[in-house]
């Protein structure tokens, strides 16, 4: 047995009518008695021996003491009350566990407790004694979605990048629809999946998951307006492409100028330049007259369109700036992409401080405090000339948010959020402190970043679902745990484990276990105490 603790109580009363009863207990033992030793009846110290024991049990009773001891070397398995025991017992004996226990069943007097499984009430977590927790996520069958998170909010133009595991047998394609229309879609074999398409409807947005026709939930966020970018456009001779490009932009709310070469040392210029640091819009024969200095002073991105040989002219740009963009080529013809732009032949060689946005599109070198980068897309103005305004954002959105900056006052939350879970909200390059919000449907308080002095978080408490507004132009959404069930049970459990693991660690050098006396004990006692209080006047010796 382990070394016995000092005795507690937890009465099952408490305030008022805790004082009240105890009170009354105490005056009629004290009345009981002097009224047995007055009159001077037969047995006068049985009387009160017996009635001072009926009274002590119903105090200690009401009083309720608990005592704790170490807990010795025991270990259980613990499964949801719509499990059957029977099915565990393989399963118990790998764990080499002493006890298989139920949902609902006593977990006292373990030192360790396995949970399997993710269908358990919150209640029922928290009612586990503070040992060590190990978890094993559930195997049932069917499809369902272990894992799913995506940006909660968005600058327009970001792109929104969804991740997750679906636990299913059958094969398919994965889609994100708006309003009938793929905006993403994705060939689904194995376990994980990833999703990208840029955020271009500003506000509220609701977009749905399918595996084939089976949809697996809606996804909800919210998009932010840009802030005001600077853009030139500097090319050698009149084109669509740069034309409906800044047209495009300005459009966007950007401040815009175009500049068209018509001679040696003389340009057209549309738009005014703004004279803020912008982003720097180039065809191949502007390369030469580019100022390399100018990039990180004046430009904070160089972007080279409209490529006509793309193994020479970039061969060019790296030698005048520098960097190290290689290619392979791929077809002998232009290449058809699905959304129904084209682009050259080639596939980009990454390397070291470069990124892609995928085959035969872009790529972008990081120098220092400026970005380069080259597009290869070929004809993109059709889409707007045919009236798809739509895919002609999806084929240039990706490509901006390369260039550009991370957004002043820009927030960070992932997605999915649950109400009665705390999430974490990060809102960046901020010079004062976010409002507190405090109602009937959040608690939202902010604390200062130590790493990042312009940078604030709060993990936050929604206590309603839906749409919830933290100012007039910014909204977040709240799930109901239905919405997505087994991930919602998923983060019920690990931010049970995670506050009890950080507990058990502060207090791993001695684990207790609460014991108290069960309540078919007292009442044998009280019934027995009672019974020989009505029984020893009738006794006659």
């Amino acid at each position: 047995m382990g070394e016995l603790q000092m005795i507690q109580f937890e009465p099952i009363l408490s305030g008022y009518w805790l004082i009240a009863v105890l009170g009354a207990i105490f005056f009629i033992a004290v009345f009981q008695v002097i009224s047995v030793f007055y009159k001077k009846v037969a047995r006068s110290y049985l009387k009160v021996f017996l009635f001072l024991i009926f009274c002590s049990l119903v105090t200690l009773y009401i009083l309720n003491p608990t005592w704790e001891r170490e807990l010795p070397k025991r270990s259980a398995l613990l499964i949801s009350a719509n499990q059957n025991k029977a099915d565990f017992t393989d399963f118990s004996k790998e764990l080499q566990v002493d006890k298989i226990l139920q949902e609902g069943e006593s977990a006292e007097g373990f030192s360790k407790i396995h949970i399997f499984g993710e269908d358990y009430e919150k209640e029922t977590l928290l009612s586990l004694p503070m040992v060590n927790l190990e978890w094993t996520p559930s195997s049932v069958e069917g499809q369902i979605l272990e894992d799913l998170n995506w940006e909660g909010i968005l600058s327009y133009g970001q792109r929104q990048k969804m991740k997750g595991k679906l636990r299913s047998e059958a094969e398919g394609k994965l889609q994100v629809k708006f309003a009938g229309e793929v905006w993403a879609d994705m060939s689904f074999e194995g376990r994980d999946f990833e999703l990208g398409f840029p955020a271009l409807i500003l506000g509220k947005n609701e977009m749905d998951l399918y595996l084939d026709e089976i949809k697996l939930g809606t996804i909800r966020y919210f998009v932010t307006a840009p802030r005001q970018k600077s853009f030139e456009l500097k090319v050698g001779f009149p084109n669509p492409e740069s034309r409906f490009l800044s047209e495009y932009l300005m459009k966007r709310g950007e401040q815009v100028s175009l500049s068209t070469q018509v001679s040696v040392g003389s340009s057209i210029v549309i738009g005014e330049e703004s004279g803020e640091k912008g982003i720097l819009i180039i065809d191949p024969s502007q390369i030469k007259n580019t100022n390399f200095s100018e990039l990180g002073t004046d430009y904070e991105a160089l972007l080279l369109v409209n490529v006509e040989n793309p193994e020479r002219d970039i061969l060019e740009f790296n030698r005048r700036f520098g960097s190290e963009f290689a290619i392979n080529k791929v077809a002998a013809q232009y290449l058809e992409r699905e959304d129904g732009t084209t682009a050259h032949p080639y596939n980009f060689q990454v390397k070291n401080n470069q990124d892609t946005l995928g085959y035969s599109v872009a790529a972008f070198e990081r120098m220092g405090d400026y970005t380069l980068g080259v597009s290869l897309l070929g004809d993109t103005f059709s889409l707007v000339l045919s009236g798809d305004s739509l895919a002609y954002a999806k084929a240039w959105e990706p490509v901006i948010e390369k260039l550009a900056n991370k957004t002043k006052h820009s927030f960070r939350l992932k997605s999915p959020i649950f109400k009665g879970i705390k999430s974490k909200l990060i809102h960046s390059n901020v010079s004062e402190v976010p409002q507190n919000i405090e109602n009937e449907r959040i608690i939202l308080s902010w604390e200062n970043d130590p790493l990042e002095g312009e940078s604030y978080f709060s993990n936050f408490l929604p206590l309603e679902s839906g749409w919830i507004d933290l100012s007039e132009s910014l909204t977040i959404y709240v799930e109901e745990p239905e919405d997505f069930s087994s991930i919602n049970d998923r983060m019920v459990l690990w931010e049970f484990l995670k506050e009890r693991r950080e507990a058990y660690r502060q207090g791993e050098d001695k684990l207790l276990s609460k014991n108290e006396v069960p309540a078919w004990l007292w009442f044998i006692l009280i019934l027995v105490a009672a019974s020989l209080v009505w029984i020893e006047p009738r006794y006659r010796s």
